[in-house]
């Protein structure tokens, strides 16, 4: 959390930097964006050098310089090398906000930075992604070195490897496995539930929504391991507890087809246990105050916001009727007033959406390819608008088996849990 009085500088070093507090201030003081402190940084190259992955992302969206050198000469990408922490993506997104792979920095012996990856972050991963994006493998710095020289003098086959055509690293990946840290199957501590909780973070370029001090992924591990904890006769599948803890990420939407062919063969009554259990499943992990969905219809007009578990029953307790015009009533219902009126009205998501939509046939009234057409709108919308995973591509995924819910379902976390906070 950001202390009053804290410059751009200071929240970008510290990883406090916020959405809607960085829209606020450069709306006042745009010219911050790109300034110099005292010490001679950017709050770009600040938050690379910390390994502030966050403020990173914030700052790039914002259309902050990727190559705005610090006064020693060094590029944000190069600096990334010897990051604290973080270096792929922090490396991931510079390159795609336009960073300059083979830029040489002049003061340091015109080094690039795929000879400071080699040298300095030694990581393959890293190398990988620099020499697919271009990075030169001949060019000399002031000693005479080259990439593939100082990969030569490295004792790490797998820097070797990374250098080389694609077509030629067979192998590769298994042997990368094996040198660096693996995921955790089975979280058994808060701190690995964290971990995990912000590898899938970072993955899914959440990193401007849930920075690295977040309270809020700190509350779900604690949640997760409190879960596992309280049931230790159970053969809990942390796997499963794991998927929660991830699903607690997100705010759930339930998009529910309630057109007449839904009373028919009990399938309303199916929707209903659906609901009912996937409320628990996905939110279960949840801090206590956030515990909560949204439900909405394509015809019955659903206002209520933010509801307990305890009062999904009775919200669907009604006989369905009526068509089904599933793509329309997506915009109308729910992307509209979730996503585009929040964005519009200048203000920002607090955190992702999870929409699920529930439906028993295809569309009426409407053209077949409605559906489909309004999540490619929003998709288009919410990139230019900078929440995707590089601020330039979002690639919604529509579902056709519920392969998920039943793998959650049918494990022994799925049952509701003591009261955590």
């Amino acid at each position: 959390m950001a202390s009053p009085g804290m410059s751009i500088h200071d929240q970008a070093k510290e990883g406090t930097l916020t959405r809607s507090w960085l829209q606020d201030h450069l709306s006042k003081e745009p010219d911050d964006l790109d300034e110099y402190n005292f010490d001679g940084y950017t709050p770009l190259s600040l938050a690379v050098r910390e390994g502030q992955v966050g403020a990173v992302k914030l700052l790039l969206l914002k259309k902050a310089d990727a190559n705005k050198t610090v006064r020693d000469g060094r590029t944000p990408l190069y600096i990334a090398m010897s990051a604290k922490q973080s270096t792929e993506r922090i490396a991931q997104l510079l390159l795609a906000h336009g960073a300059n792979v083979n830029f040489p920095i002049e003061e340091w012996g015109n080094e690039t930075a795929i000879m400071a990856a080699i040298t300095q972050s030694r990581d393959p991963e890293v190398v990988r992604l620099l020499v697919e994006n271009g990075a030169s493998l001949t060019r000399a710095n002031d000693r005479g070195d080259t990439a593939r020289s100082l990969a030569d003098q490295s004792a790490n086959p797998a820097i070797h490897k990374a250098l080389l055509p694609k077509d030629k690293q067979e192998g590769w990946q298994t042997e990368l496995e094996s040198l660096l840290a693996g995921g955790i199957d089975d979280p058994q501590t808060k701190e690995e539930f964290k971990e995990d909780l912000f590898r899938f973070i970072e993955q899914q370029g959440l990193e401007d929504i849930f920075p690295s001090n977040s309270q809020y992924v700190n509350d779900v591990a604690e949640n997760a391991i409190k879960a596992r904890n309280s049931s230790p006769s159970l053969p809990v599948l942390g796997s499963s507890a794991r998927i929660r803890a991830r699903a607690s990420l997100y705010k759930v939407i339930f998009y529910c087809d309630d057109s007449g062919s839904m009373d028919k063969d009990d399938r309303w009554g199916s929707l209903k246990s659906v609901v009912n259990a996937m409320t628990e499943v996905m939110t279960g992990l949840a801090p206590k105050y956030q515990r909560t969905v949204q439900l909405r219809f394509i015809n019955k007009d659903e206002t209520s916001s933010d509801l307990q578990p305890s009062e999904i029953l009775g919200k669907l307790n009604f006989k369905p009727n009526g068509g089904t015009k599933i793509g329309t009533v997506l915009n109308d219902k729910v992307l509209k007033p979730f996503v585009k009126d929040v964005i519009d009205g200048g203000r920002v998501l607090d955190r992702p959406y999870l929409v699920i939509a529930i439906t028993d046939g295809h569309p009426e009234s409407e053209d077949t390819g409605k559906f489909r057409s309004v999540v490619s709108e929003y998709r288009d919308y919410i990139t230019s608008n900078g929440y995707s995973k590089h601020g330039k591509n979002c690639q919604p995924r529509i579902l056709q088996e519920n392969s998920l819910f039943s793998k959650l379902y049918h494990s022994p976390l799925h049952q509701p849990q003591p009261d955590r906070e």
